[in-house]
């Protein structure tokens, strides 16, 4: 028998739990025995049952109650001014005083650059890269007929009123755009004894030159007549007219006579017409035409 007991191993081994003793069983006995009784505890009794649902029919049927706030003006939000999508991005800022025009002019004996050009009256001046000319072929692509305010006395400062349309002002620091009338201003009235009025009616083109067009948008510049030229740019008007084409069609050479005139002399323009433009040519005239039908820079121009 003692041979056979300890051959015998215990009950157990890895991850196997030895016979639980007596007491451990009474005591799990009473914890299932608790368990129970907790869970009887939180079942409701019918009674209970009915008075809950009570209470949640009541609390269904009940309306919220209004709290009325109190009387306190709400302040306005400040009116945003809707911007202008007609304007390209970069140039919102941008004012008349900012945007001064590249252009050519015709130099007469007056002209502030005879006095570090001597001789060079009746020559064509680029105002943008300081080129002086006896004469430049240009390709034209759009007109306007404006009028520009100087001070006499200082000519070369900020036009006091200008008008981009020759019907209204459109700026300036006389009168609000818009405010004066051209047709009724004082300043666009000619004087007694034939004086030139104090506003100046000027013709302005924009004009491309053809040596630019190594540049698939070459920069547009313009060139303006007023006065004694003002009839001669006139005729030329007259002639794009009656040939009933784009005006960029061909292109024109200009140069400049002297004229003789009442209280003196006066260089006026000389439009010759240079040859007929290319398909090339054309093309970018009239993408730079519809540009500038979109926008239109009202700058302030000096004489």
């Amino acid at each position: 028998m003692k041979g056979i007991l300890s051959d015998v191993k215990p009950v157990g081994g890895p991850g196997i739990k030895p016979p639980q003793r007596p007491s451990q069983v009474l005591s799990n006995q009473q914890a299932f025995a608790d368990m129970d009784q907790q869970m009887m505890s939180d079942i409701p009794s019918p009674a209970q049952v009915h008075v809950n649902q009570a209470a949640h029919k009541v609390a269904q049927q009940a309306k919220p109650v209004q709290v009325s706030a109190p009387n306190v003006p709400v302040p306005a939000l400040p009116v945003q001014k809707p911007l202008d999508m007609s304007i390209p991005r970069g140039l919102e800022n941008m004012t008349p005083e900012t945007i001064a025009n590249a252009e050519w002019r015709i130099i007469q004996n007056t002209s502030e650059i005879v006095a570090t050009h001597p001789g060079t009256q009746g020559k064509l001046y680029n105002t943008a890269d300081g080129t002086i000319v006896d004469s430049i072929e240009l390709i034209f692509v759009g007109f306007r007929a404006v009028r520009r305010l100087f001070n006499r006395e200082d000519r070369s400062s900020a036009a006091l009123c200008y008008s981009e349309d020759g019907e209204a002002n459109s700026g300036g620091k006389l009168f609000k755009p818009g405010e004066q009338k051209c047709a009724l201003c004082p300043y666009a009235q000619w004087g007694q004894g034939n004086d030139q009025a104090e506003c100046t009616k000027m013709f302005r083109y924009t004009v491309l030159m053809p040596s630019q067009f190594t540049s698939s948008l070459p920069f547009p510049m313009t060139i303006s007549f007023s006065k004694t030229a003002l009839p001669v740019a006139a005729s030329f008007n007259r002639t794009l007219w009656e040939m009933r084409q784009d005006v960029f069609a061909y292109s024109y050479r200009i140069s400049t006579k002297l004229i003789q005139k009442p209280k003196g002399s006066a260089y006026v323009p000389v439009f010759t017409c240079e040859r007929e433009t290319t398909e090339e040519e054309r093309a970018i005239c009239q993408n730079v035409h519809e540009r500038l039908r979109t926008l239109q820079f009202k700058a302030y121009e000096q004489e």
